[in-house]
């Protein structure tokens, strides 16, 4: 019945034993157990996860959770913790044979962007693999017979891990490197931050170069930046739906006459702007947006024989 959803993708499979001993089980809600990674890096289900898988009612356990034999959950938390919250004793769930660091492998490749977990996360989870691969690196090169110095076998053992750490994770090399100095160097607070999105990987690796206090400020200022441009879509997106016959006509020639104007202005004169700020802001179109205060005080400037007419 599950096949077609749980047949092995040959193109990643590592041997013809990856899937095997695979069997459809019935098991209790409460024997189920999160994997240890799971639990050592704090990830959970979120309301609005959960919220809109229970919109879907009984689709919801259409498919079966994929466990280990040990009972750890690879696939299928949201369902697993949408059950226990709605009293269910027992689902039904694909049980693998599979080792605590392949179970671990599959949950993190199963978890793209898509299903909830971000590329940081991720690369975060995979890292738990690393000893697990340097030791592969170290047995496979030593069955190789390559007699290689020992610095330079831990240096091939550390370049292999992070290959196999990225291909777990989906994401470039470079990304892993940039998450381990995250790790190491970044305040709490960055770390966090770059584990929901909210700060990508590049910008939290430069912040980690630098002071925590610094880093702090660089987070206070981008979330400041990031509620700016949310408020300026609100309002340019308010501003928009107003009919044209409505907007006052300020044109492109008209900013420009007002900036070559400004230079000549007496301090008296110019006082009426005050200061002026002014930011970019990340929206489609090409269009400069004043705010009525500006209008106006533009409005209010000289007009016979300057070159701002503004009408």
């Amino acid at each position: 019945m599950y096949a077609p959803n749980y047949a092995p993708n040959h193109a990643e499979s590592e041997g013809p034993t990856a899937y095997q001993c695979t069997s459809l089980v019935r098991c209790d809600v409460n024997d189920l157990r999160p994997h240890p990674s799971y639990v050592r890096h704090n990830l959970a289900v979120s309301a609005v996860e959960l919220a809109a898988l229970e919109d879907n009612g009984d689709l919801a356990f259409r498919c079966p959770i994929v466990i280990t034999r040990g009972r750890y959950v690879i696939d299928g938390y949201k369902r697993w913790e949408l059950a226990k919250r709605k009293g269910y004793r027992a689902l039904d769930c694909i049980e693998r044979d599979f080792t605590t660091e392949e179970a671990l492998e599959e949950l993190v490749r199963g978890h793209g962007r898509s299903r909830g977990l971000t590329d940081f996360v991720r690369v975060e989870l995979a890292l738990d693999l690393e000893d697990h691969f340097q030791e592969k690196a170290r047995l496979n090169q030593q069955a190789g017979g390559q007699g290689k110095a020992s610095s330079r076998l831990a240096e091939a053992q550390r370049i292999d891990s992070r290959r196999e750490v990225a291909r777990i994770a989906n994401v470039s090399t470079g990304n892993v490197r940039k998450v381990k100095v995250i790790l190491d160097k970044a305040h709490s607070f960055v770390q966090a931050a770059a584990r929901t999105g909210e700060v990508s990987i590049n910008l939290a690796e430069r912040w980690s170069h630098e002071s925590h206090v610094r880093q702090l400020e660089r987070l206070r200022q981008s979330r400041i930046e990031w509620g700016i441009r949310r408020t300026a879509r609100k309002v340019i997106s308010s501003y928009q739906k107003v009919s044209e016959a409505t907007r006052p006509v300020f044109t492109l020639t008209d900013l420009l006459g007002l900036v070559s104007y400004l230079p000549v202005l007496g301090q008296d004169r110019s006082s009426a702007f005050g200061l002026v700020d002014v930011r970019l802001v990340s929206l489609p179109g090409k269009a400069i947006y004043v705010t009525e205060e500006l209008f106006s005080a533009v409005q209010a400037a000289p007009q016979n024989g300057d070159p701002v007419n503004a009408r």
